[in-house]
């Protein structure tokens, strides 16, 4: 059978010659071949043969199996495409900015921007272009736009944008990963120069704080103040390595730190030069901090038992505490 990316959208009526797929951002799917009944409910051993070129269409090469030649399929056209959902709602900044909040796919309706991987309050939207062309930016009331070049020529992309339009991500330096620091205003573009192998800038707070990870043998998570030097957040017992996921804008860091190659626990440092905590857990051998807001309130998953990867979503709320979010 065929080997189509799983979220690729097939139609769901018999294929004729010249039905368009559907496909999600994964993008398109290489050149397959996949064999299909040519009647559904008829004779399983009638088979026709269908090749995705290019992700695009199904054209029939042929017939296989051992019952009679089929008869030509006929049938109305496929159906068009319906138009783009819409959202309800989500936050009063978004809904002012987005009337309706139609749901906006980058890579069909605009070009340029292929991945979209973070927004700032006023709907600033940073990721990566397409072909390898660096950081994209979008606007609602511009479109999408390259960023142009980075320090040392690679190609990059942007992790996070704060309510300043500064964003941080990552560049290609002399065959080197560098994070990247951008300010829109200015169109600056400077390596924080992290000394390190292969860090990423993964977030970026109001007052211009960046934080990232580095891979090196283990993750190693840094943090580096605005206008300040580099520190690396140190691992303490029982953890011999950390990730950091996010961070908000009190500088509250969070994310997992590693115990053994099996066993992690969800982790968080009330600022980057104070001693990192566990944040608590349903009793499995991993869990994990994902995100955290300003109020303080942190978001993950935790395993339920030793030995089993079943995971409930956690909240674990400023106020202290554990809340099983899972039903």
């Amino acid at each position: 059978m065929s080997d189509v990316e799983p979220d690729a959208a097939v139609p769901s009526e018999p294929n004729r010659l010249g039905h368009t797929l559907e496909f999600s951002l994964r993008g398109r799917v290489p050149e397959v071949e996949e064999e299909r009944p040519v009647v559904p409910g008829g004779d399983p051993g009638v088979f026709e043969r269908f090749v995705v070129s290019g992700g695009l269409v199904f054209e029939t090469v042929g017939a296989l199996g051992c019952g009679p030649d089929p008869e030509p399929l006929t049938g109305p056209a496929a159906p068009a495409v319906p138009p783009l959902m819409t959202l309800p709602p989500s936050s009063p900044a978004l809904s002012s900015s987005y009337p309706g909040n139609p749901a906006t796919d980058f890579a069909v309706v605009r070009t340029g921007l292929k991945d979209a991987l973070g927004i700032n309050e006023a709907g600033l939207v940073v990721g990566e272009a397409f072909s390898g062309a660096g950081p994209a930016i979008w606007t609602l009331a511009a479109g999408d736009s390259l960023v142009g070049p980075l320090p040392g020529g690679g190609g990059g992309r942007f992790y996070d944008v704060n309510a300043n339009g500064e964003a941080v991500g990552v560049t290609d330096f002399a065959g080197y990963a560098q994070v990247i620091h951008w300010t829109r205003s200015t169109n600056t573009k400077v390596n924080l120069g992290i000394p390190a192998t292969g860090p990423y800038g993964h977030a970026i707070a109001d007052n211009g704080d960046v934080f990232g990870t580095a891979f090196e043998g283990y993750a190693r998570t840094f943090f580096k103040p605005n206008g300040g030097a580099p520190v690396f957040l140190l691992a303490t017992p029982p953890f011999v390595a950390v990730h950091s996921t996010d961070m908000n804008n009190s500088g509250v860091l969070v994310g997992a730190g590693l115990v053994t190659d099996f066993i992690s626990h969800a982790i968080s440092w009330p600022r980057y030069d104070q001693p990192l905590f566990a944040l608590g857990n349903l009793g499995g051998d991993r869990s994990r901090a994902e995100s955290i807001n300003d109020a303080g309130d942190i978001v993950g998953w935790s395993e339920l038992t030793p030995g089993n990867p079943t995971r409930h979503a956690i909240l674990w709320p400023a106020t202290g505490g554990m809340i099983d979010l899972t039903t």
